[in-house]
Parts: C-alpha cells; sequence; structure tokens
C-alpha cells in the first residue's frame, strides 16, 4: 500500500452487495476509503476491500485491483473502514465487533470457491455438477481478485464469530449455535431475534444479539 490516495480514483461499485447476496466473496459492496495503522505507529490509507477468499485486503489504485503484500499485512496493527475495524492476527484479518478488557467478539470472513463442471450421466446426458476449488490452488491467480467472477465460479461466504471471555473461547456458525450457548435465556434470545430480526450475516445485528445475552449472565 503507498502512503497517499490516488485522486483519480473514483467510486468502484462491486456488482454484488454483501447483505443481498451472501455469496459475495468481498465484504463490502464496494472499495472503500481506509486507514491502515501498521505496528511501529505509521499510517496508510488507499482504497480497500476484505475478500474473503484470500482472507486478505485488496487495494484499489489507478483502476486495478492488487492484493496487500504478506509483509505490509503482517506489519498492520488496525485497518479502519468507516466505523469497522479489522485486526491481523496468525495468518488473516478478524473483524472486531466489539472489545473491552473482559471481552472480545471477532468474526471471521470464510469464502469458499466453487467450480461449476459439466459432466455425462449413466445414460449419456451432461449435468451440472459443483466441486469445491482448493483456495490455495488459485490464491495467486486475479480471478480471486476479480469483482465479478467468471461463470464458471461461485462463492459460499460463511461466518465465524469468535467470542473470548473470561470462560474461555467459543466459536459460532450460526445463530442456533448462539442460542444452544446461551440456552439458559431460551426465551429472551427467541423473542429478542424475533423482535431485532436478527441476520446471522449482519456482524452488527449478531453482535448486538451477544451483548444483550451477556448482559443477562
Amino acid at each position: 500500500m503507498k502512503k497517499t490516495i490516488t485522486t483519480a480514483v473514483t467510486a468502484f461499485l462491486v456488482m454484488f452487495s454483501f447483505g443481498q447476496n451472501k455469496k459475495d466473496h468481498y465484504v463490502f459492496p464496494e472499495f472503500k476509503e481506509a486507514l491502515a495503522v501498521f505496528k511501529d505507529g505509521s499510517q496508510q490509507k488507499g482504497y480497500l476491500n476484505y475478500n474473503g477468499l484470500t482472507k486478505n485486503f485488496a487495494l484499489l489504485e489507478d483502476g486495478e485491483i492488487k492484493s496487500v503484500s504478506k509483509k505490509d499485512a503482517k506489519n498492520v496493527d488496525m485497518v479502519y473502514i468507516e466505523n469497522r475495524k479489522f485486526i491481523y492476527r496468525g495468518d488473516q484479518f478478524y473483524e472486531i465487533i466489539f472489545r473491552t478488557s473482559k471481552v472480545e467478539l471477532l468474526v471471521e470472513y470464510n469464502a469458499t470457491l466453487k467450480t461449476n463442471t459439466e459432466g455425462r450421466n449413466a445414460y449419456g446426458s451432461s449435468s451440472q455438477t459443483t466441486s469445491t476449488q482448493v483456495v490455495s490452488t488459485v490464491e495467486n491467480s486475479s480471478v480471486l481478485l476479480n469483482t465479478e467472477l467468471p461463470e464458471a465460479y461461485s462463492v459460499e461466504m460463511k461466518l465465524n464469530y469468535i467470542l473470548t471471555d473470561k470462560k474461555g473461547t467459543e466459536s459460532f456458525k450460526s445463530l442456533n449455535q448462539i442460542k444452544k450457548h446461551y440456552a439458559k435465556h431460551k426465551k429472551q434470545y427467541k423473542a429478542y431475534v424475533k423482535a431485532k430480526d436478527v441476520d446471522f450475516y449482519d456482524p452488527a445485528s449478531v453482535g448486538a444479539l451477544i451483548s444483550y445475552l451477556k448482559s443477562l449472565s
């Protein structure tokens, strides 16, 4: 990432919105102005979007989409996009939903790349089959950075919420797992989810739900 924003770059719209299409491989519906704060205290600005396939940020610069280098990623302390924050841990980024001195809720974005292949059944007619493509075999390909994937590819985005508190660390891959974790508040859980229309693919919505359930403990 360079330390200046390319002024010639205008709003770069992505065809699919993450909130509307849960199979999109980018978290934001468009590349947005972001601030990266590094561990040494330095800062860099640019137009970024988070790619669930590469588990890394993509940079829009001079009309071209590039992957943020692993070296830069490892030296990042925090990335700020609008009112959202991402932290680098291990070998990938996580979004911080909320964090205090005692409790932390992160979300991990896991996108799976699939390929549609044509085969023939026992009767000789063709049929479409879907197979999972191992991301590591194509992660250096520009196909993963495209905002629109070729017709032969499809993506499934899944979210994994990671809650850490004094009891330890727990992960949730569905609303049902959250309900089981807070089984003693089953009645309040059902009432809240119905009243607020909680969407598992909306991190703010899930964050508010977990915060509410923890307040009951």
